[in-house]
């Protein structure tokens, strides 16, 4: 990572991990927005989440049954920060990326980092 991280008691870095859970066609907000924060590492999963109360599942024929696919694919994105650059960070990938939801995780232990 380019971001420089604070260094606590006994040398333990104090970091925290932003959980970014986006659309597919997000991705390339993401990545601009890290480019422009010096952001150089990031993990990007895929995930599967169940729709909200408004979406639908998809019917599909499988095997002559029927079924619904009531699972929509998105993609997570983990970012692990200095513990003092995190809420810049959320608020500026919030505002540019737009997310559809966020958790940020405080890591007691980085000292591996």
């Amino acid at each position: 990572m380019v971001l420089e991280l604070s260094i606590g008691l006994l040398g333990v870095k104090k970091v925290k991990r932003i959980e970014l859970v986006i659309q597919p066609a997000a991705l390339d907000r993401i990545t601009e927005s890290a480019q422009a924060l010096k952001l150089s590492d990031f993990d990007v999963t895929e995930v599967r989440r169940t729709p909200g109360p408004n979406g639908r599942g998809r019917q599909r024929l499988y095997r002559g049954r029927e079924s619904v696919l009531d699972l929509v694919e998105r993609l997570r994105v983990d970012l692990t920060v200095a513990d003092d650059a995190a809420t810049r960070i959320v608020h500026e990938m919030i505002e540019n990326v737009q997310p559809e939801s966020i958790a940020i995780l405080r890591l007691d232990d980085a000292a591996g980092l």
